[in-house]
């Protein structure tokens, strides 16, 4: 029978990952707020955290037309995939390994 092996960890010194190509091909290019929901959203997946966008915008105490804006701009450069039902974060590294 097999076991689940875990470890204990404190979520509060847990890492989120950002990968470098992020940091080289895509942050010069994203305006602060895209960015900001990026980073948030990646942060987010990796603590099974579900949100919807109008949750988002109040986190980020803004209006939701900027959320659904910088949606936009990161599905338009291959960051995310957005449905009604869910937001994926897109595997830079895959992306990378394609490109090449």
């Amino acid at each position: 029978r097999r076991m689940r092996i875990d470890k204990v960890e404190n979520p509060l010194f847990a890492k989120t990952a950002i990968f470098n190509n992020f940091m080289a091909d895509y942050l010069p290019e994203l305006d602060p707020f895209a960015v900001k929901l990026y980073v948030y959203l990646v942060y987010a997946s990796e603590n099974h955290i579900n949100l919807d966008k109008q949750a988002i915008a109040n986190l980020f105490n803004c209006d939701i037309s900027l959320i659904d804006a910088a949606i936009v701009t990161l599905e338009s450069l291959g960051l995310i995939t957005c449905t009604q039902e869910f937001i994926l974060i897109c595997d830079l590294a895959q992306k990378e390994i394609e490109r090449n």
